[in-house]
This record gives structure tokens, C-alpha cells and sequence, in this order.
């Protein structure tokens, strides 16, 4: 009989309600139903990393962890997860492999067909072996794991926070048509701080404003909004001034990809930014995501894109780093 494990914390499906885990709901939130799968080696990692993606708004299909792996391995549950309708992104959390060539056969095929972002355990000789006692992995030295994650298309996470990033992107962004990001912002300094995060990302560059683009902002917006990229809508901009601004850019062919920077602390940022927003993600057919930073205020209005599916971002850094990712990982897809 095949066996799952031993050592972990078995396998969670929303969707058909199972849910083999110990763990009680006060202590470990249940995540919504979605397009993700998880599939962890450690059972503290796993059960760490399902309790923030209940808070993110990908939702969850399936949580695998599989521990010591006696007979079911890493890859096996990825050639499952392969052909699974239910799934759309693959993250995983690894120590070591434990079939080098099994492996790679499944790898070259899985990202042809759905990203994998991966984070990997024991990249450090420390690293090795605290794994190694942990789940008797021979984690092996991390340049021969990173070329083979590299070479397959696999989207490579460097912590816990890069790998829910990374995966919120993937799952909810359309394949963007090239490189070229748009900032829409109502902070000047909070657009300065995303451009710069663009210009340090060796994929990516900013857009220009095509002359028609130009032309209707002009007519459109107050004299103080300065018609460049990024696109400061100033301070006191509410949600008409975004719905202008997005609906202008969304259709400017030298525009690829969105940023919307909503400061929830500006005067004349509120919910109906939100509404615009949220309506727009509807039938967006380029990748838009919004950084929002802030407390309470901000969460709650950042809790209200997420659960529409609008990816939102806490630094102006995650977010870029984040389109790079999604822009690498179909560049590899498109065999370019």
C-alpha cells in the first residue's frame, strides 16, 4: 500500500472537506477554496505557510506534506498536481530530493504546464545539517538544487514572504504581453521608491506614455498631475481620478503591465478607489497589482481587493520583484 509520510501532517482538500490535520481551527486557520497547491516536507513550515495563505486571497486547492518520505516523494505528488484541473501554481517547501533523476524527469515537463514556486530548506552547510536531523534529508549543496530549479523554469522563492508574493501573482495575473510597467500613484515619493525598485530589476523597464495617452490625461486631469510615468495623481485624488488614469493606461500599447500605488492615508483615498479598482481587475486583460501600505485603515481596504482578486503588495519591492517573476516564468514557458 502506498504511504503518505511518515512524519507529517498529512493532506488537507477544501473542496472534497478533508482535512487529516491535528492541528485545531483557533490555532490554524483553514484557508478558503482556490487554485493553489501547497506541498511541504516539514509539517511546521507547512502548517506555518497555510496559515497565512488563509489570510491572502488565492485561496487553497490542495495542502500535501509528506515528511520523511518513505515510498510517496516530492515527485510523485508533483506529477499528480501536473494534471490536477483544481490546480493552477504549485508552491512547495523542500529539504532535499530524494530521486535526483525522478525528479528532473517530472520537472522539465510540470513548468511547461503550471508555475512552481519553490523554497527551498538547507542552503547553508548549517542549513544541511539541521535538515538533515530534521527530516534525515541529504539536502546537498544548494548551487546544484538552484541550477536545476533555474534551468526548469522553477520560480524561486528566497523566504516565506517571496513565496506567498511570487504565488499571488502567479494565480491571478494574465500572461503580460511584455516588460513595460506603468506606476499609477498618489504619493510622489511612494512612486519614486517603485521606480527605483524597477530600475533594479534586470527584466523589467518603465513604459512611456503614448502620445494619445498624453493627449486625453491632459484634458482629463487637474493642472497639478504632471503627465508622465509614473503617473502622480496627487494627493487628493479619489476614485474618479484612478478609474481616468487605469482606464487610459489599460488601453495604451506601450503599457504591459500596471502598478497602482493607493496611499489609504491621502484625503482622497477611500473605498471608492476600491470599487474602481475592483471593477476594472474584472476584464483587466494585463497584469495590474496594487502596493498599499499602511495599518488598520489600510488593511481593511487591502482585505477588500484581495478577496476580489486584485493582488496587493506592502512594499513598492515585493511588488516589482513579483512582475519579474511572473514575467521570467513566461518568458521560460514561451521557450524564450
Amino acid at each position: 500500500m502506498p504511504m503518505l509520510g511518515p512524519n507529517c501532517l498529512g493532506v488537507m482538500d477544501p473542496r472534497s472537506r478533508i482535512d487529516t490535520m491535528f492541528l485545531p481551527t483557533y490555532k490554524l486557520s483553514r484557508p478558503n477554496v482556490g487554485y493553489v497547491s501547497f506541498v511541504s516536507q516539514s509539517g511546521a513550515v507547512g502548517s506555518t505557510i497555510l496559515d497565512l495563505i488563509a489570510g491572502e486571497g488565492f485561496g487553497l486547492s490542495k495542502f500535501i506534506s509528506y515528511g520523511n518520505a518513505a515510498y510517496v516523494d516530492e515527485s510523485d505528488i508533483l506529477e499528480y498536481l501536473m494534471d490536477d484541473d483544481d490546480t493552477k501554481v504549485i508552491i512547495m517547501y523542500i529539504e532535499g530530493i530524494k530521486d535526483g533523476k525522478k525528479f528532473i524527469d517530472v520537472a522539465k515537463r510540470i513548468t511547461k504546464k503550471k508555475p512552481v514556486v519553490i523554497l527551498k530548506g538547507g542552503r547553508t552547510a548549517l542549513g544541511q545539517a539541521a535538515a538533515h536531523s530534521h527530516t534525515a534529508s541529504l539536502a546537498g549543496d544548494y548551487e546544484v538544487y538552484e541550477g536545476v530549479f533555474e534551468q526548469f523554469g522553477f520560480t524561486i522563492a528566497n523566504d516565506i514572504t517571496d513565496l506567498l508574493y511570487y504565488t499571488k501573482a502567479l494565480v491571478s495575473e494574465p500572461e503580460p504581453k511584455g516588460n513595460r510597467i506603468a506606476i499609477i500613484t498618489n504619493g510622489g515619493g511612494a512612486g519614486v521608491l517603485t521606480t527605483d525598485a524597477v530600475g533594479s530589476a534586470s527584466n523589467l523597464k518603465m513604459a512611456e506614455l503614448s502620445p494619445q495617452s498624453k493627449t486625453i490625461l491632459s484634458k482629463s486631469m487637474p493642472p497639478l498631475v504632471n503627465i508622465r510615468i509614473p503617473l502622480d495623481l496627487a494627493g487628493d485624488a479619489g476614485g474618479d481620478r484612478y478609474e481616468t488614469a487605469v482606464s487610459v493606461l489599460k488601453d495604451d500599447k506601450n503599457v504591459d503591465m500596471l502598478i497602482v500605488i493607493t496611499l489609504f492615508q491621502t484625503p482622497g483615498a477611500d473605498s471608492s478607489v476600491v470599487a474602481k479598482l475592483v471593477h476594472f481587475k474584472e476584464y483587466m486583460d494585463k497584469p495590474m497589482i496594487v502596493i498599499s501600505i499602511g495599518a488598520e485603515y489600510t488593511s481593511v481596504h487591502a482585505s477588500m481587493m484581495e478577496s476580489a482578486g486584485l493582488p496587493v503588495y506592502d512594499s513598492p519591492s515585493a511588488a516589482v520583484r513579483s512582475l519579474s517573476e511572473l514575467f521570467k516564468y513566461y518568458q521560460y514557458k514561451n521557450g524564450k
